[in-house]
């Protein structure tokens, strides 16, 4: 038996892998057929698994959680809200972080990624304020931005609520801009968007995102809109947005954090250093 993954071959067999994972042959060949993230190279007739992509994979696996629950985590958990109130209405900002990658079907591969391409690479240098989805030390999926505020507004009154989002501004992180409504990402300032209406004595919702995104294209194919991206102070995540209310400008500021306890859950190098197989 493997004391480590050190002394393990390059390509372990059908047996090796599965003592490893301390399970039946034929419980292994199952989950081949049924998890297609397994890391399997068909070679004639024999099947090996590549030892590093089965480390990544239990590494994968061996999370307490989903990337798309990690990042609604962090994001519920984020503190920060602006808010302005009067007699007639009451609206409410906060932060949303979201994937890089605006729209389209385009995959960010090797030197797309800001600022490394290997999520190893970012625990090496001691770059911190950056949240990317990775698989093991050498992969990455997706990177994560400030790019959106939410904004909840409620209307007191018995006429509609009005915002003009053409004449609006909103600042995050090193934005400072026309906010944009989903699936609009250039043209700031010649892009006529509708207004923002709530009905009377209602409340209503809507994301509004940052308006600086690049068209791009994959050298490996597919085309889309990428975000910018800058580093984040975790500690001091900041909001600003002015929004026309009917011929009055109403401007929301705020601050906070994501909590140490989730910043710590979600930490990379703490993940990685868990003891992930225990071996005899």
């Amino acid at each position: 038996m493997y004391k480590n993954f050190d002394e393990m071959p390059v390509m372990l067999s059908v047996n090796q892998a599965a003592e490893v994972l301390g399970i039946s042959n034929v419980s292994l060949y199952k989950l081949i057929e049924k998890d297609k993230s397994f890391p399997v190279v068909q070679l004639g007739r024999r099947k090996s698994i590549p030892k590093e992509q089965l480390k990544e994979w239990i590494d994968e696996k061996s999370k307490d959680y989903t990337a798309d629950a990690a990042i609604n985590e962090i994001n519920n958990s984020i503190t920060t809200r602006a808010t302005a109130e009067t007699s007639d209405y009451l609206l409410s900002a906060r932060p949303v972080l979201v994937n890089r990658t605006a729209s389209g079907d385009l995959t960010i591969f090797g030197p797309g990624f800001v600022p490394y391409s290997k999520p190893e690479s970012y625990l090496k240098h001691n770059a911190t304020g950056y949240i990317i989805r990775t698989r093991g030390k050498s992969f990455m999926s997706k990177q994560y931005i400030y790019g959106a505020i939410l904004l909840e507004a409620k209307n007191k009154t018995n006429a509609p609520l009005v915002l003009d989002i053409n004449q609006s501004a909103i600042k995050i992180g090193a934005f400072y801009g026309q906010p944009f409504y989903q699936g609009r990402f250039r043209d700031q300032g010649n892009n006529v968007q509708p207004n923002f209406i709530v009905p009377p004595n209602q409340s209503k919702s809507v994301l509004l995102y940052r308006s600086d995104a690049q068209f791009e294209s994959s050298r490996l194919g597919g085309t889309g809109w990428i975000y910018p991206v800058t580093p984040l102070n975790f500690n001091n995540i900041e909001i600003e947005a002015s929004f026309k209310v009917g011929d009055k400008y109403i401007t929301l500021t705020g601050n906070g954090r994501i909590p140490q306890e989730i910043q710590d859950k979600f930490d990379m190098g703490t993940q990685w250093n868990k003891k992930k197989v225990k071996k005899d």
